[in-house]
C-alpha cells in the first residue's frame, strides 16, 4: 500500500452548501461500501479524509461516493459486486473478486472516511 499525507491544507476553501433531492433510505448505508479494491489485491491503496462543516466542525453520518477508472485507465464495466440475499434481498457483502471503480462510505462521528481501492490509471492521451 502507498502512504500519502492527508494533511489539510490551511487554505482550503468550504463547498457551498445545498441540498439536492430527492431523499431515500434503501441501500444507505451498506456495510463494506468502503471496500473497493478486490480482497488481498496487492496494489491496494487506502484514501481517507475528513468532512467538515463550513465552521470546521466534523459532519457525522455524511456520505462519500468514490468512482475512478481500474488500473489500466478503463472504466470499469463489471456488474455489481454486492451480493444480496436471493430470498431476503438483504445485503450480504462484495464477492471480492470484481472492481467496479465505486464506492460509497459513510463518515464515522468525527467526520472521518476510509476507502480501499486500486489507484487509477491514466485515461486517454490527454490524461
Amino acid at each position: 500500500m502507498t502512504k500519502i499525507d492527508t494533511s489539510r491544507p490551511e487554505t482550503v476553501l468550504p463547498t457551498p452548501s445545498h441540498t439536492v433531492g430527492p431523499f431515500y433510505g434503501h441501500a444507505l448505508p451498506f456495510p463494506g461500501g468502503g471496500d473497493i479494491a478486490p480482497i488481498g489485491h496487492p496494489d491496494t491503496i487506502v484514501l481517507q479524509g475528513y468532512i467538515t462543516d463550513g465552521e470546521g466542525n466534523p459532519l457525522p453520518d455524511a456520505f462519500v461516493e468514490l468512482w475512478s477508472a481500474d488500473p489500466d485507465g478503463n472504466i470499469p464495466k463489471a456488474d455489481g459486486s454486492i451480493r444480496r440475499d436471493p430470498a431476503s434481498g438483504g445485503y450480504l457483502g462484495r464477492n471480492g473478486v470484481e472492481f467496479t471503480g465505486w464506492g460509497r462510505i459513510q463518515t464515522d462521528a468525527n467526520g472521518h472516511w476510509t476507502a480501499r481501492t486500486l489507484r487509477p490509471g491514466a485515461r486517454g492521451r490527454s490524461a
